[in-house]
């Protein structure tokens, strides 16, 4: 994660013993304390509240847009409950330590505003979000036919948090109209949505969204069924890059889940950590279509297909610099991982996977460092509970293949959960007292991390 001065200016570290690594602080000894709560690893970023005194009310009927074109740095603008039907587009500018709030009154479903518009079929986009140091959160999206409900523009330091979107007869989230840079989209929850839920950046990479922190989202594609799209939950595109945690994907028409990499080969990772995916209807799961790319700690399922597929997509040659590590990887019967355009000396690595599936790899052998993997079927024991069916239970089970310590060097320090890895086990997931009995179950979004330690 990288900190940046607005996170600064709230945070407050205790480091005892310790480094720094990217912006993460590792220590036998690491106190964070974050608005008076003390948690360990990594905080949540969080900006300056706003000022009191600069708040202003908006009811359905009045010129909302206009109040929110013309916002100043520190304002809260507070939406009460009821009806919103009128597209906006704003770009206001906040300050790192006066950001512009934009919420409901009501963080409760039920009572927050409501952005709907069953008349929009035709309208492009229904909010047009431009501007910087933004803070937008429990709104609620329903019922609507724009073809987009959030699009940023050339924005910077935008937080979309705890938003709700169903019912779309469109896109939920997109920023393909110039380049963005450190937008945070977390904790939202998007379904029943007819096109491609969630988009960054430019298709051939001509504007791209880079310093991406997308966490803890819901996205279910299960709605999209329309022959000339190829409906994913998420894609990054060509040259965007950032990171993709704790969310859970599920049920794309396509992958429910794409990154498409970047075409220089010592631009940052896409950094894939902690997520769940299950099932793509035509495609798999996770596809990697270029590096530079870190997947580890993910649950990635697709049962009678693909589960995570490594694509030369468009035959652009990115393939490299791919690293597949501890994570759990099941297909039962279809491929686990699936990889094209791999050759020796690329610097991708496969290792420390927990893998269930018929065919653990394709092609075999798959042109990369191959280590550590333990591949499971259904008699082997691997895990506590089912892999082939939902609810599943992927934890180590006790004494079984995955339950051994293996030599691996470079695995996480942490795995699914949150859980310290003491030593190394395979998958994402460790054996451990509090998280053993946990359940990841199709189509509910994953339990969440007990500690925020990656």
């Amino acid at each position: 994660m990288r900190l940046n001065r607005a996170t600064l200016l709230v945070i407050f570290f205790l480091v005892t013993a310790g480094t720094v690594e990217a912006g993460i602080f590792k220590s036998s000894s690491v106190t964070v304390q974050v608005k008076a709560k003390t948690v360990s690893c990594e905080p949540r970023i969080e900006w300056p509240a706003p000022s009191i005194n600069q708040k202003k009310y908006i009811s359905p009927g009045d010129d909302y847009c206009a109040t929110l074109s013309s916002a100043q740095p520190g304002d809260e603008i507070i939406f009460a409950q009821g009806t919103y039907t009128s597209p906006c587009r704003f770009s206001p500018n906040g300050e790192p330590a006066r950001p512009i709030y934009i919420r409901s009154a009501f963080s409760e479903l039920s009572k927050r505003a409501k952005f709907s518009c069953s008349g929009c079929s035709g309208v492009s986009n229904f909010f047009e979000v431009g501007g910087s140091y933004l803070v937008i959160k429990d709104l609620y999206f329903v019922n609507n036919d724009a073809d987009i409900m959030v699009r940023f523009l050339a924005a910077h330091h935008v937080i979309l948090e705890n938003t709700q979107m169903e019912n779309i007869d469109g896109q939920a989230i997109t920023a393909n109209s110039g380049n963005t840079d450190s937008l945070i989209i977390r904790e939202n929850k998007i379904f029943n949505i007819n096109y491609t839920a969630t988009y960054f950046g430019c298709h051939d990479g001509s504007c791209k969204s880079t310093n991406l922190l997308i966490e803890g989202n819901y996205l279910d594609a299960s709605a999209i069924n329309n022959s000339s799209i190829t409906g994913y939950a998420m894609e990054i595109k060509l040259n965007s890059y950032g990171t993709i945690r704790d969310n859970s994907f599920f049920n794309g028409q396509g992958p429910a889940l794409m990154v498409y990499g970047n075409n220089d080969a010592n631009a940052p990772a896409n950094i894939i950590e902690g997520n769940y995916l299950e099932r793509s209807r035509n495609d798999a799961a996770l596809n990697i279509g270029g590096g530079p790319a870190l997947v580890r700690n993910n649950v990635i399922v697709n049962q009678s297909g693909t589960a995570l597929f490594a694509q030369n997509y468009g035959g652009r040659g990115l393939q490299r610099k791919i690293s597949i590590v501890s994570n759990t990887i099941v297909s039962s019967s279809g491929t686990a991982i699936m990889v094209q355009g791999w050759s020796a000396g690329a610097g991708n690595v496969v290792s420390g996977n927990a893998i269930y599936s018929a065919t653990p790899y394709s092609p075999s052998p798959i042109g990369a460092t191959l280590a550590d993997n333990v591949v499971c079927g259904a008699s082997s024991g691997c895990f506590m509970g089912s892999a082939a069916t939902s609810p599943y239970n992927l934890s180590p089970q006790a004494g079984g293949p995955l339950a051994s310590v293996i030599p691996a060097t470079g695995y996480p320090q942490y795995d699914f959960f949150g859980n310290s890895r003491a030593a190394n086990q395979p998958g994402a997931l460790i054996t451990d007292s509090g998280t053993s009995g946990l359940s990841l179950t199709y189509l509910q979004a994953r339990p969440p991390r007990l500690k925020r330690c990656f």
